[in-house]
């Protein structure tokens, strides 16, 4: 799926969510005045590029009709699940997670509440769903990877770099897809001859030290999807256009 579908899919999935869709003239009259609630959680330090996109699609006047309540972890994902319990208590309508973690702190917090997760990796594997096609309970979202396609950046990897032999994997031990995806993606690693370099990063201090051990090996850096790397993208972009001029002067 595109990236404008993607936040087009989203926004419709809200809309669903707040129950707004398409609604006929007696029945906005009849809600004139309501105000509903969002809650937006994030594991980063703040929603991602796409978010403007997310607001421009919704049918509510922020400030007037609608509140955005925002909840940032800021790479701390210890605090998520009482960012959550805010959400809650605020009796937010509908609260949006942004990746898995964040979904997973709101499903384990409230299965009242309906949570839209976005790109929240495998939604079957890590328990938010029982099916893609009938998720039940309070989630639905957007699936940002299944177990049948892991193998496919390493192919492309392979591609833009023929004599590649070592990649380096930034992933987020907190988050519940990635750890599945690393066992997934072994069998393409071995028929493509890649070895694996995994690189654990926590909390945003990670991030340094990840970096200086894949500057020793590794031909090409992987980032796994996570609402902390896309928080600290500025930095992690800084770090590996160090780790590009550091093999340049090799």
């Amino acid at each position: 799926m595109s990236m404008r579908g993607a936040r087009s899919m989203t926004s419709l999935l809200l809309l669903l969510a707040l129950g707004v869709l398409v609604a006929p003239a007696a029945t906005e009259a009849q809600r004139a005045g309501q105000v509903h609630r969002i809650g937006v959680l994030v594991g980063g330090l703040d929603a991602g590029p796409w978010f403007p996109h997310f607001r421009a699609g919704l049918r509510y006047v922020e400030g007037n009709d609608l509140l955005i309540e925002y909840r940032f972890s800021e790479g701390k994902a210890d605090r998520l699940p009482q960012l959550a319990a805010d959400l809650v208590r605020l009796k937010a309508d509908v609260i949006v997670a942004v990746f898995a973690t964040p979904a997973r702190a709101a499903h384990q917090t409230t299965r009242s509440v309906p949570i839209v997760g976005i790109g929240v990796g495998d939604p079957v594997g890590i328990g938010l769903a029982a099916s893609l096609a009938r998720p039940g309970g309070n989630v639905t979202g957007t699936a940002s990877y299944l177990p049948e396609l892991g193998g496919k950046p390493l192919e492309l990897l392979k591609e833009m770099i023929p004599n590649l032999k070592r990649v380096a994997v930034l992933w987020n031990p907190s988050n519940p897809t990635h750890a599945p995806l690393l066992k997934d993606v072994e069998p393409a690693a071995r028929s493509l001859a890649v070895q694996l370099q995994p690189l654990p990063a926590l909390n945003p201090e990670d991030l340094e030290g990840a970096f200086r051990r894949a500057a020793r090996d590794a031909a090409a850096v992987w980032v796994l999807g996570d609402a902390m790397f896309v928080g600290h993208r500025a930095r992690i972009a800084a770090l590996l256009g160090r780790l590009e001029r550091a093999e340049e002067t090799q």
